[in-house]
Formats: C-alpha cells, sequence, structure tokens
C-alpha cells in the first residue's frame, strides 16, 4: 500500500513488528452485505515530524485481497478535548476523531459500513489494542525522527 497525503504505512517504517501486530478480524458470518472472511486493519501515520495529531489510518483489508482497500477509518485515542483543540475548536470533528469515523476522503468500498461498525464494536473497544496502536504511533514518531 502506498503512502496518500502524508501519512505513511506502519510496516515501512516499524518493519516486522507492524506486520506481526498486525490486527485482525474475523467473520463466520454474513453482516449485512459484507462476506464471512479475515480482515486485517493496516496502520498509518502521519509523517510530518512537527505534527502530533495522535491518530492513525486504519485501512482495512480482506486478507484475501490485501492490495484492496475496503474501508479507511479514522481513529484518535486521545480525548474529544485534545482532539478539538487539534481542529482549531471544532468539537464536531474532534468528537468523530476521538471515536472513530470513516475517512471520507479516501475512497470507500460498498463494504466500509459494515466494516466500520464491527471495527467499532470489537478492535476499538479493545483497551489492550488501542494502547498498541499509541505504542507504534510513538514509536513511528521516534523513528522517522531519527532518520532525518
Amino acid at each position: 500500500m502506498k503512502s496518500q497525503e502524508g501519512m505513511i504505512a506502519a510496516y515501512h517504517v516499524l518493519g516486522d513488528l507492524a506486520l506481526q501486530e498486525t490486527q485482525t478480524i474475523t467473520i463466520f458470518r454474513p453482516r449485512g452485505n459484507l462476506p464471512p472472511g479475515t480482515y486485517a486493519l493496516y496502520e498509518f501515520f502521519c509523517a510530518d515530524r512537527k505534527c502530533d495529531c495522535r491518530r492513525v489510518l486504519l485501512r482495512v483489508c480482506s486478507q484475501d485481497a490485501p492490495g484492496e482497500v475496503l474501508a479507511t477509518i479514522n481513529f484518535g485515542w486521545e480525548s474529544v478535548e485534545f482532539y478539538t483543540r487539534w481542529m482549531h475548536g471544532d468539537r464536531e470533528s474532534g468528537e468523530q476523531i476521538a471515536g472513530g469515523c470513516l475517512d471520507l476522503p479516501h475512497l470507500q468500498s460498498p463494504y466500509c459500513d459494515a466494516l466500520f461498525d464491527i471495527v467499532q464494536e470489537t478492535a476499538l473497544q479493545d483497551a489492550a489494542y488501542v494502547q498498541r496502536l499509541a505504542r507504534h504511533y510513538k514509536m513511528f514518531k521516534k523513528a522517522i525522527s531519527r532518520k532525518r
């Protein structure tokens, strides 16, 4: 997967660690129009060394077609107040980032709504996973600051 809009795949910077710790979700029965399968959540972080956005873009792909992005989810693990400040006082955007939202500037598939619901109900409710995202973010930012 290519970088886009200053976001770089965690595995390009963190290597095997990011790939080994990629979250997957397995769906055993159809959910709406989403077929059963295993879906990977690939992490993309902001490559701007001056930015401290503390968020991740999760690109959701089927393990059967890892190059095809089915949903792009914007998620921040900090408080609504943190993202409201980061968005220059825009509370609605702050709430969306802190709660997770489909990142609409990116193309979404017909499965995006079902995938978003599943990711929100499972992965984003898992404190250990959210902590892992924050840890990967810190490692990512530290690694890119050393490269320049």
